[in-house]
């Protein structure tokens, strides 16, 4: 054969591709297919590539054409395959006429890369399926459906009970830029959802705000290839923001609702007056139900000390604390101990005050009533644990003791002030218990226990009197 047609990388342009479709019932001409090429040779001038030798070891493999021939140019066509051999030369089969029709076309695989074509010798031949390789080429497949994304949740929360930012199901903040010019690269789609695609970050500006009533920031968010996502809440102008992660609850391909809870942010942002959202992450996200819901719990009320001042009863001597003051920082509780009984004129008593130095410590005695006194405010362990009160752990012990039968000389009267330093982080309250070590002949003792509530944020604490 005369022709010398070759493996050369001039035909690789030709390699097969998707068929545009004609509008002939029939199909389409091998002259109208970009899958042939032209041959430059006076019989065959249509070619079609089965492999390249540039293919590497995948032209090895057994090649096909399959043709369905619907019309034939008058005098018919025929074709004949080219393949490279092992030692670069060439070999041309026999010309094989085509008929209406299917037209099969196989060739062996063999061991080592080669090229492998067929040639036609007319460009009219008209085909409506065209397989190369297994691979349907004519008619063009019908691309998949991308597939459909789901819409989001809908939110339950009242419509009176949210600001709502973007969301279907309440009327949104008038206003709201979901693009505003902030450098990113970020593209932004608002339609029924808000779509962030090739995210790096992307802010929201909305009229600003005061949401510290709300209890949280709700979002719902779906991704099918992002692998980090962060949200804030920011107060414009402020110069201070913090990052609450979305990453670990990234599920792709499905929405995923979550309510941020606004105490996230609130240690740094001003939540009276925020007016910002910002996004950080990667891929393509779509986001919805953009709203502040919930009720912010309620702040936790004053700690309340109670005092109760004992009815004085016969022949008793009673101890009690009469005055609770916390400091203006409070960091400190300063107690009044006070005594009343129905005589003044006794021998004496001997006192244990009982305190939680987990919660009190370092105690500062003063206003101590000096008359007869013998054992001055000494700090001793309670391991007897002598008022019967496991939460207390030491104790102050005071001594008075009268020869002649005259203390204290006058009831009611203050014992002494104690002032104690709050532990770092302790709220709540704590306990002040008496217990008596000695007491004056013929007198009961009535030690008044007392819990006082100790600061919480520097606030002093109310106080709340009682006289049984």
């Amino acid at each position: 054969d005369s022709d010398s047609d070759s493996d050369s990388d001039s035909d690789s342009d030709s390699d097969s591709e998707s068929e545009s479709e004609s509008e002939s019932a029939a199909g389409i001409t091998i002259g109208d297919s970009s899958s042939f090429y032209d041959k430059t040779h006076a019989t065959w001038v249509k070619v079609i590539n089965l492999a390249l030798t540039a293919d590497g070891p995948p032209s090895q493999a057994a090649k096909s054409l399959s043709i369905n021939v619907t019309e034939l140019p008058a005098g018919g066509a025929d074709y004949r395959v080219y393949k490279s051999l092992a030692n670069n030369s060439a070999y041309f089969g026999s010309a094989v006429a085509l008929v209406l029709g299917a037209n099969e076309i196989s060739v062996a695989a063999v061991d080592f890369n080669r090229g492998v074509k067929v040639q036609f010798t007319s460009a009219d031949v008209r085909f409506d399926s065209l397989v190369v390789n297994g691979d349907t080429v004519y008619p063009a497949p019908e691309p998949e459906p991308e597939p459909e994304t789901p819409s989001a949740p809908e939110p339950t929360d009242a419509a009176d009970s949210v600001l709502s930012l973007f969301s279907d199901a309440y009327t949104d903040l008038e206003g709201t830029d979901f693009s505003p010019v902030w450098g990113q690269s970020t593209q932004v789609a608002v339609t029924d959802v808000i779509t962030y695609t090739g995210l790096d970050y992307q802010g929201t500006a909305y009229a600003s705000s005061d949401v510290s009533g709300y209890e949280y920031f709700h979002v719902d968010f779906y991704t099918s290839d992002a692998t980090a996502l962060d949200m804030f809440v920011i107060k414009e102008g402020q110069g201070v923001e913090v990052a609450y992660s979305l990453t670990d609850q990234i599920i792709l391909d499905q929405w995923v609702s979550v309510n941020i809870p606004l105490t996230a942010y609130a240690d740094v942002v001003d939540l009276t007056g925020v007016s910002q959202l910002k996004v950080v992450g990667n891929g393509t996200v779509l986001l919805d139900n953009l709203y502040f819901g919930g009720v912010a719990p309620e702040p936790e009320a004053p700690a309340v000390t109670t005092i109760s001042v004992p009815e004085l009863a016969l022949a008793t001597q009673h101890v009690y604390v009469s005055v609770v003051t916390t400091s203006e920082d409070g960091t400190q509780e300063t107690v009044v101990v006070s005594y009343n009984a129905d005589d003044t004129t006794t021998t004496g008593m001997g006192l244990r005050i009982h305190f939680d130095s987990n919660s009190l410590s370092a105690p500062a005695l003063s206003n101590i009533l000096t008359d007869s006194l013998l054992v001055n405010g000494v700090v001793e362990s309670d391991a007897s644990d002598l008022d019967s009160d496991p939460s207390t752990d030491q104790t102050i012990t005071f001594g008075w003791a009268s020869l002649f039968g005259a203390w204290p000389g006058a009831a009611p009267f203050d014992l002494a002030t104690i002032t104690f330093d709050i532990a770092e982080g302790a709220t709540g309250a704590s306990a002040i218990n008496f217990s008596s070590s000695s007491n004056a002949a013929g007198f009961a003792f009535d030690g008044q226990n007392q819990v006082i509530a100790i600061g919480t944020n520097g606030q002093i604490q109310d106080i709340t009197l009682e006289t049984n």
